[in-house]
């Protein structure tokens, strides 16, 4: 099944989202496609980013119906250098990933 990019862009702010309802923290996160997601500028701490992967992963794999696993060290080779991934920048690795493009 192929999931276009703006469906996965969607997905990823849902997670966010709901990271923003569970953890006071995060309430006001500003979430727009320059949202940090990880590296310099990023908002989350290792736990906000743990639990915001875990529930992107889970709706990939609803969607999709295939197993689904973000890994950091691929998400950073993919960045070409940056430091800093975006939340525009995490739904084209994701879509890559998931399409085999």
């Amino acid at each position: 099944m192929t999931i276009l990019e703006d469906r996965i862009k969607e997905l990823l702010v849902e997670s966010l989202k709901n990271l923003k309802n569970l953890d006071p923290a995060y309430q006001n996160l500003k979430l727009d496609d320059d949202f940090v997601v990880v590296g310099p500028g990023s908002p989350l701490d290792s736990i906000g980013f743990m639990a915001f992967a875990t529930d992107f992963e889970e709706k990939i794999e609803n969607e999709t119906g295939k197993a689904f696993m973000l890994k950091i060290e691929d998400l950073y080779a993919s960045a070409q250098g940056k430091p800093a991934i975006s939340l525009e920048a995490m739904a084209g690795f994701a879509a890559k990933l998931l399409n085999g493009d």
